[in-house]
C-alpha cells in the first residue's frame, strides 16, 4: 500500500526523496499523530480493561474517520491478515478479537491493539513501532516509485523517523477534541491513486 504516495510521485508533485521525507514527515505529524496513535492509545486502553464497548466505539470511530473507501478496505485486509496470523500462532487475542460484541468490520488498528494488549507492550513503545513501520513502508515505496537508491531511502527513513518521539508524545496527551484525520493533499492523492491507470501498490 503506498496510500497515495504513488500519485504524489506519478503526478510530479515529489521528485525527489527530500520531497518524498517533507511529504511523509507532514502525513506523520499532522496525520498518523493527530490520529491513527491517538486513537491506537484508547484502543489500547479499552481493551486493557476489558471494555468491549469502548473497543467497539474507537472501532467504528477509526473506519468512519478513514477518508477514502479503499483505505478502509486496505485496514479491513489487514485486519483479516494479522487476525490470521495471530490464529495461527495460537495467540488468544484470536478469540478476544472474534468475541467482541456487534458485527461490523473490525480495523486493522484495532487488532494491532489487541496484539500489543497480549504481548504487554508500553503504550510508548506500541505507538513507537507503529509508527516506524509506517514510515518504513512509506519510505520503502518511495524508493520503487521514484526510484531512488537504498541510501537515498535510508537517509530520508532517518530523517522522518527522527519526527517519531515527540509525535508520540503529543498523540498520548491528545484529548478526544483534538482528534482529526483531516489533510486535504493527502486525501486527494488518495483518491487520485484509485483510478491510476497503471499503479505498483494497491490503493
Amino acid at each position: 500500500y503506498s496510500q497515495g504516495l504513488e500519485y504524489a510521485i506519478d503526478s510530479g508533485a515529489l521528485t525527489t526523496m527530500d520531497d518524498v521525507r517533507d511529504w511523509v514527515s507532514d502525513a506523520l505529524v499532522c496525520g498518523l499523530g493527530a490520529f491513527e496513535l491517538p486513537l491506537l492509545c484508547r484502543l489500547i486502553a479499552a481493551f486493557a480493561r476489558d471494555d468491549d464497548q469502548a473497543v467497539r466505539y474507537w472501532n467504528e470511530e477509526y473506519l468512519a474517520g478513514l477518508d477514502t473507501s479503499e483505505s478502509v478496505l486496505e485496514s479491513r485486509q489487514m485486519a483479516y491478515s494479522l487476525l490470521e496470523l495471530a490464529k495461527a500462532v495460537e495467540w488468544s487475542c484470536f478469540a478476544r478479537v472474534a468475541e467482541l460484541p456487534g458485527d461490523g468490520p473490525i480495523a486493522f488498528l484495532t487488532v494491532y491493539a489487541a496484539v500489543v494488549e497480549e504481548a504487554k507492550l508500553g503504550v510508548a513503545e506500541a505507538l513507537t513501532t507503529f509508527a516506524w513501520s509506517w514510515v518504513e513502508n512509506q519510505i520503502t515505496a518511495a524508493v520503487k516509485a521514484i526510484p531512488a537508491g537504498q541510501m537515498a531511502g535510508q537517509r530520508a527513513l532517518l530523517a522522518v523517523v527522527a519526527d517519531i518521539p515527540e509525535t508520540v508524545e503529543r498523540a498520548m496527551g491528545l484529548d478526544d477534541a483534538g482528534l482529526t484525520n483531516v489533510n486535504f493533499g493527502l486525501a486527494i492523492a488518495r483518491c487520485q491513486h484509485e483510478s491510476m491507470y497503471s499503479r505498483l501498490f494497491r490503493s
